[in-house]
């Protein structure tokens, strides 16, 4: 209504304090706002998919909820803890309502939950052997500083790469970095035969939890 506006910026949206908003569970900041008249706005210079909500990325319909964040108004609640999973209501009660409006939502812990690692790639070597390189992310976003990296938030840096056959994991390793060479003698039997279509699938290892995975596929030479 015409009592609720959102501010004009033009900026961008990889600093750390850009604003947010978040659409049918997915969160975006955005970098530049332009008022149309009438409580339509147009929001430019987005980061789509930010905290953890990346498969919610999808083209949004009319109508769809849309709520800007504000970190004045926003509450905290660390006093309980709440497991993912878990179900919690909330009332909500205005002034002159005589009963509460309730909502329930299922709590998915992104607070706490590594992101998945990005730009996973995999190439054969001149020895046969496979490696595999990949981007880390970090659940704390500081914004963008060029020339150094993301804060690693976690204890410490810990991936796990697992070899999958049918929804089913065959192998497993373990890296400390964000790059992993598989040697050729551990690709030997019948699950590796030429012409074969690996796929890998890769995950972050955090101090609470485990993050969703990235894959690649790589064939072997036949």
């Amino acid at each position: 209504h015409d009592g609720m506006v959102i501010p004009g910026i033009n900026g961008t949206p990889l600093v750390a304090n850009a604003r947010l908003c978040w659409i049918e569970n997915e969160f975006l900041r955005f970098g530049s706002t332009e008022a149309l008249g009438s409580g339509r706005y147009r929001l430019t210079n987005l980061l789509r998919g930010c905290h953890g909500s990346e498969d919610a990325v999808r083209g949004h319909l009319a109508g769809n909820r849309f709520v800007l964040m504000d970190a004045m108004s926003a509450r905290m609640i660390d006093d309980i803890p709440f497991a993912a999973g878990s179900i919690i209501t909330v009332e909500a009660l205005g002034f002159g309502d005589v009963d509460p409006v309730m909502a329930e939502e299922m709590v998915t812990a992104r607070a706490i939950s590594p992101r998945r690692p990005v730009h996973l790639k995999a190439r054969r070597l001149a020895d046969c052997s496979i490696y595999l390189n990949w981007v880390r992310r970090s659940r704390i976003d500081f914004g963008w500083n060029d020339g150094v990296d993301q804060a690693l938030v976690e204890d410490a840096e810990s991936y796990s790469v697992s070899f999958v056959v049918n929804g089913q994991t065959e192998r497993r390793w373990l890296t400390g970095t964000n790059s992993l060479t598989i040697q050729a003698s551990e690709l030997t039997g019948p699950l590796f035969l030429g012409g074969t279509t690996l796929v890998f699938e890769l995950r972050q290892i955090g101090r609470h939890m485990i993050s969703a995975f990235a894959a690649v596929p790589i064939t072997l030479p036949i």
